[in-house]
């Protein structure tokens, strides 16, 4: 579905801006935008709904539209980290399980990928950004557990209970070409500190992690983690999730030409085969 404005991009507002405007319960700016990212009065939103209440016939509700996928082919201009931040803003919730909090990424199909230590498949509410509070169930755990090459992967996969939101909720395009690299800048964001908290970062050596023997599918990265930000998201300058954190520990950063230890986290990497094969299965 094409846009009727300029600044409305997403395909969840999409559909939502067309359908008011199409039935002339709202209208754009004089600029040909729509302001979508503009506050609202309440006097605006009492002159909407009395439109909308006040018409003469209950117009139908669009059929479902299933949403684009994501193309995988790999965003080649980088952005800028404040377009990062947004884009991590958007598809990142706060895993709240009696209490346990924790983090997470929505991913395409109503899809949430956390750490599996976080909720041990049980059920959770989440929070988001901008949509409020809903509750998921678990799907699926990494089959990989402890052996000697190298120990589980933790990770997790939980649904949205409500189908309605599958294609209107903003979601994550995942990293499949490997780009991580020693010394890169990621950005997660995570609510173990407080909610929506952004952390910026850099890769140690790919391949390198505190853990003895060290893990393929791991790296050590310089983002800050603490209680509350396993599960989260880390994205590199294209906006793609590269991977998510286990827990935290001390790394390395490159200052100048001297490597030094920092407080930092494990994340588990996306591309690599044994984490691609397996959440490729569920969300394409």
């Amino acid at each position: 579905m094409a846009s009727k404005f300029p600044d409305v991009k997403r395909q969840y507002q999409i559909e939502a801006v067309n359908y008011l405007v199409d039935r002339g319960f709202i209208k754009g700016k004089d600029d040909g935008t729509f302001g979508v990212d503009e506050p609202i009065t309440r006097g605006d939103m009492a002159a909407i709904l009395y439109r909308i209440l006040t018409s003469t016939e209950a117009p139908p509700l669009p059929d479902p539209e299933v949403p684009d996928k994501p193309d995988p082919s790999p965003i080649e201009t980088p952005l800028t980290w404040s377009q990062v931040q947004t884009i991590a803003s958007e598809v990142s919730v706060k895993i709240d399980m009696n209490g346990v909090i924790g983090s997470g990424t929505l991913l395409p199909g109503g899809y949430i990928l956390t750490a599996r230590h976080v909720a041990w498949g049980n059920p959770f509410s989440f929070l988001t950004k901008n949509n409020g509070k809903w509750k998921a169930e678990w799907v699926a755990d990494h089959p990989k557990v402890d052996d000697e090459k190298g120990g589980m992967v933790d990770l997790s996969l939980y649904r949205i209970k409500d189908p309605d939101l599958y294609g209107k909720l903003p979601y994550a395009v995942r990293d499949k070409n490997g780009r991580v690299n020693g010394n890169q800048e990621l950005l997660s964001v995570v609510h173990g500190d407080a909610f929506g908290k952004v952390k910026r970062g850099k890769v140690d050596r790919p391949s390198i992690t505190t853990s003895i023997p060290p893990i393929p599918w791991m790296f050590d990265c310089s983002i800050d983690a603490n209680k509350g930000d396993s599960g989260g998201g880390v994205f590199n300058q294209f906006g793609e999730l590269v991977g998510v954190i286990k827990r935290e520990t001390s790394v390395n950063e490159l200052f100048g030409s001297t490597w030094s230890r920092v407080p930092g986290c494990e994340v588990i990497q996306l591309s690599d085969p044994i984490v691609k094969e397996w959440l490729d299965q569920f969300v394409k």
